[in-house]
């Protein structure tokens, strides 16, 4: 699934007003003191689970980091164990800093819509299953980007018929993100 990243959807992960507050109260202080260590920043998830929303995350940093800034991720797809790395990034921290607070939406919110609807599959036993999770999401977030994660484990299927009243218990199982 590849993910085109436009110079709006570029422009919305680099602003500054989308950065938790501390993190630009974190930089002022750096270059007032004339200060841009090399730092390593991890992220990983408390919880195991799909992780999604990588592929995005990776060409807006390509666009915005400095080439000396490194770079690792796991692949879009990968299970995550709880604790697990699944990015790092090593470089001047006034080049990626303010960043976090987006990477770390997007990480979360893709992999949390992918992983419960992996889980929803799960526990439909091989019933198929339609998902109108656009039902259930703020309007604000009903982008190109939202919960295009959750097909990488879901796919629409014809219902068969008489599987309605087997779909409605099952629903009862279904986490939500």
């Amino acid at each position: 699934m590849d993910v085109q990243a436009s110079a709006s959807d570029l422009n919305v992960f680099v602003d500054a007003d989308r950065s938790d507050q501390y993190f630009l109260n974190a930089q002022k202080v750096l270059k007032a003191e004339n200060l841009n260590p090399t730092v390593t920043m991890e992220v990983f998830p408390n919880d195991p689970g799909l992780l999604c929303g990588m592929q995005e995350v990776l060409k807006h940093l390509a666009q915005a980091l400095s080439h000396s800034t490194q770079v690792w991720a796991l692949p879009e797809g990968s299970e995550m164990a709880s604790k697990e790395v699944v990015l790092r990034i090593k470089g001047a921290y006034c080049t990626f800093g303010q960043f976090e607070t987006s990477l770390l939406g997007t990480l979360s919110h893709e992999s949390g819509w992918a992983t419960a609807a992996r889980k929803c599959v799960e526990a439909s036993s091989g019933i198929p299953i339609i998902s109108f999770g656009a039902r259930h999401v703020h309007p604000a977030y009903r982008t190109k980007w939202s919960m295009r994660r959750s097909w990488v484990v879901v796919r629409v299927v014809r219902h068969p018929p008489g599987h309605d009243s087997q779909i409605e218990k099952r629903q009862e199982q279904c986490l939500t993100p």
